[in-house]
């Protein structure tokens, strides 16, 4: 048995009763079972679930909240108490099997199905709702920048006059997308530091190029940044809060846009992502 699930009965606490508790950085639930019997005596039971999943794909709902639209916010909603519902079966199926387990079998096997990947499901119905039109990519990187600048006072964040350059995209999702990327070298650039966007054309594509001139990312971590939850090493950001959503929420928007994404950095000298999304 694994030390995470290495929790003590506590007798006063009621039985029958579902609790939650944290567990150095694991998120369980847990009940109390009591049964008494002739042969036996009284025997305890406690059942316990780990909830790390659910916890994630909560976190990752409130985050699409945060950028989607009104309509988008209620759809959320609803798609999030539905899977909470579900959530909440495992522990319920886990319960009715140790309350009809046979004393003379204790070592009845309690079988449980996984949950499916909610996170992809979200995915999937955000990615139904996508709303896409003709824009200039050139204005909505001037916006960002114009935007930036106003909040961040600590560091050089420019973009040199772009040409006119067409796209048909979500709006919303390819601004979102931008902004996660420049607020990532924010976040790993030191004061006075400098952040550039820029464009590049070329055969009905465009590239959105982001330098910066920040700490950098060991290549062995490189290939880990999109994926979710993932935090840069502790010793290299340990001063850096972060969930590890950012990027991840970046790829999935540049993935819907049929788009693709290169990282380049060194350590100590910057890292620059490239964007390559088709232009009209």
């Amino acid at each position: 048995m694994s030390d995470k699930f290495n929790y003590n009965i506590k007798i006063k606490e009621p039985f029958n009763k579902t609790k939650k508790f944290k567990y150095d950085d694991e998120h369980l639930i847990y009940k109390n079972l009591r049964s008494e019997t002739k042969e036996y005596g009284v025997i305890y039971i406690q059942i316990i679930k780990d909830m790390d999943n659910e916890y994630d794909f909560m976190k990752i709902l409130f985050v699409f909240m945060l950028i989607s639209d009104f309509i988008g916010i209620i759809a959320s909603i609803i798609v999030g108490y539905f899977v909470s519902k579900r959530m909440l079966r495992p522990i319920d199926h886990i319960i009715k099997a140790a309350d009809n387990i046979s004393i003379n079998n204790l070592k009845e096997r309690i079988e449980i199905t996984g949950p499916n990947d909610e996170l992809k499901r979200l995915g999937d119905t955000e990615n139904q709702r996508i709303e896409k039109k003709e824009f200039l990519l050139n204005e909505l990187i001037y916006e960002v920048v114009t935007e930036t600048n106003l909040i961040d006072k600590n560091h050089t964040i420019s973009s040199e006059k772009n040409n006119n350059v067409s796209i048909f995209a979500d709006y919303k999702m390819i601004k979102q997308m931008v902004r996660i990327f420049v607020d990532n070298s924010i976040k790993f650039t030191p004061a006075q530091g400098n952040i550039d966007i820029s464009l590049e054309t070329k055969d009905k594509r465009v590239k959105i190029i982001i330098s910066d001139s920040g700490i950098g990312i060991p290549k062995d971590e490189i290939q880990n940044i999109f994926e979710r939850f993932y935090t840069a090493d502790k010793s290299r950001s340990k001063d850096i809060a972060g969930t590890g959503l950012g990027l991840s929420i970046a790829k999935w928007i540049i993935d819907v846009h049929k788009g693709e994404v290169n990282v380049q950095s060194e350590e100590g000298k910057g890292t620059q992502v490239t964007v390559i999304l088709e232009t009209l």
